[in-house]
């Protein structure tokens, strides 16, 4: 049994996991971390509070999502000794849009995420979007402090946990999603420049991934363990 923790994306419910939990061989025992709601958090304060709940009983391959991949870095920068591999999935350790940078402050204009669920679907999934997948975002959505979700965006305008990556020493894997709108396909290039034993995975299919093309992901994901956990014990 493999523990894998799981690190959400921007809306940080963890509830977007469903099709990928689904997926997963009983041989992965997931946990899935969530973020408050209603803090206003930046990523300094939620490494604090993921570092918190990692496992310190057992071995663990940590797995941060989209907004979640500089926290997943930042981590796994301080080489906890418990790590025993990194994955990224359709994210980045600096601002995947450096031209948008000079416009965070203006992040706390956006609209609420929960009245243009249209525009976001279709980024986030395009035409893989199904009645389901959509629903489940609408209630993720819906379930965050919009002002918390602007919050985000804007510290996601200002990562950096390069420094980080570049000290990582366990394997690593980049999820790559080759119809992705959002996050540009140089930002996996980069992370292997950063860490040179990542392992970049293309699969077809949009930002959302995990969500769509869950059994290809889950497939991926669990070969990579396996592949990092024998090395780790030769």
């Amino acid at each position: 049994m493999t523990t894998l923790v799981l690190l959400p994306g921007m809306d940080g419910t963890g509830a977007l996991f469903a099709p990928l939990l689904q997926a997963l061989s009983p041989e992965i025992q997931p946990v899935v971390i969530t973020y408050p709601s209603n803090e206003r958090l930046g990523y300094a304060e939620l490494v604090e509070l993921v570092e918190k709940q990692l496992p310190t009983a057992t071995d663990y391959v940590l797995l941060g999502e989209s907004f979640s991949g500089p926290i997943a870095t930042l981590l796994a920068g301080r080489n906890p000794p418990g790590l025993r591999a990194l994955i990224l999935a359709c994210s980045f350790v600096r601002t995947p849009r450096p031209v948008l940078a000079p416009f965070r402050p203006l992040t706390r204009l956006l609209p609420n995420p929960a009245l243009a669920l249209g525009p976001l679907s279709f980024a986030l999934m395009g035409k893989h979007a199904t009645p389901p997948l959509r629903r489940a975002l609408a209630e993720a959505i819906s379930s965050v402090d919009p002002g918390v979700m602007r919050h985000r965006a804007a510290a996601a305008l200002s990562a950096d946990a390069s420094n980080s990556l570049a000290t990582v020493r366990c394997p690593v894997l980049y999820l790559q999603a080759n119809e992705d709108r959002v996050i540009p396909i140089r930002c996996a290039a980069e992370v292997q420049r950063l860490c040179p034993q990542t392992h970049i995975a293309s699969l077809p299919g949009p930002h959302f991934l995990l969500q769509t093309q869950a059994a290809a992901a889950a497939e991926r994901i669990e070969a990579f363990i396996a592949g990092a956990l024998n090395a780790d014990r030769q």
